[in-house]
């Protein structure tokens, strides 16, 4: 597409923005919404942050969809080719939340657009955007999802550490005022970085850093064989430990390169891969479902509270 039409098609969306602001058809994120969604993460990073940076969202509209589907009871996501993908000329596909919110006094069918971090009426997102459906996931489905179920059983306590490296990036875009909610995002920060006690977690990764491998171990836990690989951390054994030595290893894989270069036996071989995977995959669903029903039964005896704190 050559760059004028591109500021065409910018300024149309604008403008139809601007209107749907003023005729009351499009609005913010209401405050409520931080409170719906401290209680969850993703990779580390609290919802209730990563969804109201529009820039963290756009491009992954699948992902955070079904994200921002945890912050309401009762809520779709709906995947769809909408309008103003169409004329750009690309993959028209988009994904976002469908659900009641009481707007005005009233309870009204909305969309919520991760990739925009703004909330339609139903009605004007459809005169706009001229959606038509492919597929809609309901909210069972939604929660039934690997994705969901793998974020409601992940540990924030562990995760965390990877806002070492991107909270002071995404602190520093947000000030350079690229942000609808800069106010509220850079408040939710602060709130963040007292919780976790950011600084102290900064002083550790930096005394760890002149910590040797044995020490590291030591405080994380971490047991290894003779050859130096992890077989256990913090007591929870490594499910990918393989006890025969690299010698063994490496015959073994040998043998296997042999095996599937005759068709006889490539056939059998990846069958009993299937096999073992499968009850790999069922282990770990099982620790999964576990640790879902743990998280969910706390977030349903204080649904406020944010998941620094959990």
């Amino acid at each position: 597409m050559d760059k004028a039409k591109y500021e065409e098609l910018k300024e149309r969306h604008n403008s139809l923005i601007i209107e749907g602001f003023k005729t009351g058809n499009i609005f913010l994120y209401p405050d409520a919404l931080f409170d719906s969604l401290r209680a969850f993460n993703y990779g580390g990073f609290p919802a209730s942050i990563l969804l109201f940076y529009p820039n963290l969202c756009n491009g992954h509209c699948y992902d955070r969809a079904l994200l921002m589907q945890l912050a309401f009871d009762d809520a779709k996501v709906v995947w769809a080719d909408i309008e103003s993908l169409r004329l750009q000329g690309v993959e028209p596909e988009h994904a976002y939340v469908e659900t009641k919110l009481n707007v005005y006094g009233k309870d009204i069918d909305c969309v919520v657009d991760t990739s925009l971090g703004l909330i339609y009426t139903k009605a004007y997102y459809e005169a706009v955007e001229k959606p038509k459906i492919n597929k809609v996931l309901s909210k069972k489905q939604c929660m039934g999802s690997y994705e969901i179920q793998s974020i409601l059983a992940s540990d924030f306590q562990s995760d965390k550490w990877i806002l070492l490296l991107t909270l002071p990036i995404i602190e520093e875009k947000i000030k350079s005022g690229d942000s609808l909610y800069e106010e509220k995002l850079l408040k939710e920060i602060e709130l963040l970085k007292q919780a976790i006690n950011f600084d102290a977690m900064q002083q550790e990764y930096e005394e760890d850093r002149l910590k040797s491998s044995e020490e590291l171990d030591k405080k994380f836990g971490i047991v290894r064989d003779k050859y130096g690989r992890e077989v256990s951390r913090n007591g929870i054994p490594n499910e990918f430990y393989d006890a025969k030595s690299p010698k063994e290893i490496a015959l073994e894989n040998e043998k296997i390169e042999q095996m599937i270069s005759d068709p006889k036996h490539k056939e059998k071989f990846f069958r009993q891969c299937a096999r073992r995977s499968v009850r790999r995959m069922k282990k770990t669903d099982k620790n999964i479902i576990k640790r879902v029903k743990a998280r969910l039964k706390q977030i349903n005896k204080d649904p406020e509270k944010d998941v620094y704190s959990m």
